[in-house]
Formats: structure tokens, C-alpha cells, sequence
């Protein structure tokens, strides 16, 4: 038993020790992206210092050449000056003692022709000298030119490998992305097969609804035809009473034109005999009765009234005395 526990402590340091080289691994790879990170943003930064000093020198060797040729152009000029300045001197010395020194001025004018030359000579190794300092100069500046591209070729070349490197990285984390990818278009199959679901439930409790909404229009018919057949029935009723009412009043109205008759009879025949014989009153409350009936039906039939309301007051005025 010791000897298991002590082996399966064995196992877990092993897989602890495991792990924190994976864990030690795992930071010294980010340390390692960021080093690089940092060293090709420094090589970065030490190529464009690279380019914008070149470009100084560059800058500041054409100014020094600018300068340098516009002294010499003004010098040349001041030569020119001076050398017009003094032939016009010694011209209007030659012209005031012409008439003296002839030969003095021949001599003068030879003087003068010599000097002409040497200071042409002069002139003439002044800017061979200017010239060689010029070629000088320029090889000068496509050594350090030279010099300068060899800097960059090499940058660029540490810079290339730096890219490819990563680009190596970004490819492994593009692969990483594809396999997420993978797993979330998993997930979203997950999630269509789940809303195609909901949609079948809600296709489902939609179509129950129309069967309730349905079978609740059924049920509101059949209430509307019963309602409608007691309409007929309570109208059936009304038009049968009203009928009944009609008989009646109209029978009321016989016995009433009888009596009317028997009444002009009576007063037609002798005094005498209307003396004798009285003929009985006719009676006053059914005739009154008869009218408020007739009138109630007139009512009625001209919508005035409900049937219930009809028959309210119809009963109400049989059941007067």
C-alpha cells in the first residue's frame, strides 16, 4: 500500500512538474513573440533613423555643394571685376601718357598680357582644384552611400526574417482561428436545429390557436342561430297574441256596433214604449278597455313599443276592472 501511495504521488508530481513546464514553455513562447515583437519594432525604428540621417547628410552634402559653387561663382566674379577695374585704370593711365610713353605703353601692354595669363592660369588651377575637391567630395559621399545600402540590405534582410517568423506564428493562429471557426459553426447547426424546433412548436400553437379561434366562431354561430331562433320564437308568439288581440278587439267591436244598433232601435219605436222598456247601459270600462287595447296595437304595429312592452302593458290592462 506504501509503496502505491508513494507511486501515485510519484504520478502527480510528475504531471504537476508536467504541467509547469508546459505553463514555463507556454510563457517563454510569449516572451520569446514579445522579445521579437520589440526587436523588430526597434529595427523598425533604427531603419527609418537609418534612412531620415542619410537624408540630412544628403540634404546638408547639397547645400555644402551649393554653397561651395556660389562661392566660387562669386569669386570668379570679383576675379572678373577686378581684373575689368584695373584694365580700365591702367588704360586711362595709358591714354593720359600715351603721347609721352609709347613704348611704355607697349611694354605696359605686354606687362598687362602676362599678367592676364597668369591670372587666367590662376584661375584655371583654382578650378581644377575646386573640381578635384568636387569629385572628391562626391566619391566621398557614394562610399558612405554604399555603405548606408549595405546597412539597409542588411536590415531588410533581418527584417524579412523577422516577418517570416511571423508569419509563421500568425499561420499557426490562423489555424487555431479555423478550428474555433469549426467549433462555432457547430454551434451555430446547434442553434438553427433549436430555432427550427421553436418554429415547429410555434407552427403548432399558431395552428391550435386557429383551431380555438375556429371552434370559437363555431360557437358564436350557433349562439347567434339560437339567439335568433328565440327571436323567431318570442316574435312567433307576439304575432300569435297580437292575432288573439286582434280577434278579441275585433269581436268587442261587433258587440259594441250591436249595441250601438240596438240602441238606435230602441230610440226609433214610440215614447210610450220607451217609458216601459229601458234598454240596459252598455258598459262603460269595456269600451274604454277596447280603446286603450287598439291603441297599444297601433303602437306596436307603427315600432313604438318592443313586444315585451306590448305584452307588459296589455297584461296590465286586462287586469284593470
Amino acid at each position: 500500500m506504501e509503496a502505491q501511495r508513494q507511486r501515485k504521488m510519484a504520478e502527480e508530481k510528475a504531471h504537476a512538474d508536467r504541467a509547469a513546464q508546459v505553463e514555463a514553455a507556454k510563457q517563454q513562447k510569449e516572451q520569446d513573440e514579445l522579445k521579437l515583437k520589440q526587436a523588430i519594432e526597434a529595427e523598425k525604428a533604427a531603419v527609418e533613423q537609418a534612412r531620415a540621417d542619410r537624408i540630412a547628410q544628403e540634404e546638408a552634402a547639397k547645400q555644402q555643394q551649393k554653397q561651395d559653387e556660389l562661392a566660387l561663382k562669386q569669386a570668379v566674379e570679383a576675379e572678373k571685376v577686378a581684373a575689368e577695374k584695373a584694365r580700365i585704370a591702367r588704360a586711362q593711365i595709358e591714354e593720359a601718357n600715351r603721347k609721352k610713353a609709347r613704348e611704355e605703353a607697349a611694354a605696359a601692354e605686354q606687362a598687362r598680357i602676362a599678367k592676364a595669363k597668369e591670372e587666367k592660369e590662376a584661375r584655371r588651377k583654382a578650378q581644377e582644384e575646386a573640381a578635384a575637391a568636387e569629385q572628391a567630395r562626391i566619391a566621398k559621399a557614394k562610399q558612405e552611400k554604399e555603405a548606408e545600402e549595405a546597412r539597409a540590405a542588411k536590415a531588410r534582410q533581418e527584417a524579412a526574417e523577422a516577418v517570416a517568423a511571423e508569419k509563421a506564428r500568425i499561420a499557426k493562429a490562423q489555424q487555431e482561428a479555423a478550428a474555433e471557426k469549426a467549433r462555432n459553426e457547430q454551434v451555430q447547426a446547434a442553434i438553427a436545429a433549436e430555432k427550427a424546433r421553436v418554429a415547429k412548436a410555434q407552427e403548432a400553437a399558431a395552428a391550435e390557436k386557429a383551431r380555438i379561434a375556429k371552434a370559437q366562431q363555431e360557437a358564436d354561430r350557433k349562439k347567434a342561430q339560437e339567439e335568433e331562433a328565440a327571436n323567431k320564437a318570442r316574435n312567433d308568439k307576439a304575432r300569435e297574441t297580437i292575432a288573439v288581440e286582434k280577434a278579441r278587439i275585433a269581436k268587442a267591436e261587433a258587440e259594441a256596433n250591436r249595441a250601438e244598433r240596438l240602441q238606435k232601435e230602441m230610440q226609433n219605436n214610440s215614447a210610450p214604449a220607451q217609458t216601459a222598456v229601458k234598454t240596459p247601459p252598455a258598459n262603460p270600462g269595456a269600451a274604454a278597455k277596447a280603446q286603450k287595447l287598439a291603441d297599444l296595437l297601433h303602437r306596436y304595429q307603427a315600432d313604438q313599443i318592443t313586444p315585451y312592452e306590448y305584452h307588459l302593458e296589455r297584461a296590465k290592462i286586462i287586469a284593470e276592472p
